[in-house]
């Protein structure tokens, strides 16, 4: 399969997670990214790579997020791919696949860090939040990053890393429970005090398979 799109998913989802206390300057670029209630528009480049860090996949795409609950992620090479959620369901289209899935954002998110995309739950009670400071390497220059280490056994990944520069979020990395790490790159970064809700609304093409929410089994989309 060409990206798992549910691992995906929980790596679009935890950007919509609010954030939380002070303890260091990571932290507080975590707080003070999350707290700005603009829209979040970026271009994306991300990399897959193994336990030994070989390059497995590449992909490159944009981003747009509106909190609360409201994102789009857009695959556009080598394939495409999208990624939707409007508040009350989320969305996976392979488009080379003609195959949509759809879930309710309840049912979806389990216990991913997508259930905290209510704002109802501190960050703390899923994850152990940890300063990390300033790593090496000049790609990293400026960034001060935060892990988030999950404490549920079933959350998919054993850690997530957040690079901050002084004003937005820079990069990503999420280790999954296979040694597998997803490394994101965000640039062109930007706000707007809103966007265009269409642009987190989905309806399905023509003739593509529709799987799960309200469906049994597979459905044709006519």
């Amino acid at each position: 399969m060409r990206l798992k799109l549910w691992r995906a998913a929980a790596v679009v989802l935890l950007l919509a997670v609010p954030a939380l206390a002070h303890a260091g300057k990571g932290l507080e670029r975590l707080d003070g990214f999350f707290k700005n209630r603009d829209a979040v528009l970026a271009d994306f480049q991300q990399t897959l790579v193994d336990e030994r860090n070989r390059e497995l996949k590449q992909m490159h795409g944009t981003l747009i997020l509106q909190r609360p609950g409201k994102f789009r992620w857009d695959y556009a090479t080598p394939h495409r791919q999208l990624i939707i959620a409007d508040g009350k369901k989320f969305w996976l289209y392979d488009a080379d696949l003609e195959q949509v899935t759809v879930r309710a954002m309840d049912t979806t998110l389990g216990t991913t860090p997508a259930v905290l995309l209510s704002g109802e739950r501190p960050l703390q009670e899923n994850f152990v939040i940890t300063e990390l400071g300033v790593r090496g390497g000049e790609e990293w220059e400026g960034l001060e990053w935060v892990g988030l280490t999950p404490k549920a056994d079933d959350a998919g990944f054993t850690r997530v890393w957040l690079g901050f520069d002084e004003q937005e979020l820079r990069a990503m990395e999420l280790t999954d429970n296979f040694g597998q790490t997803t490394l994101i790159r965000f640039s062109n970064v930007r706000r707007e005090a809103s966007v265009d809700a269409s642009l987190f609304t989905f309806v399905p093409p023509p003739g593509v398979d529709v799987i799960g929410e309200g469906e049994q089994g597979v459905t044709r989309n006519k």
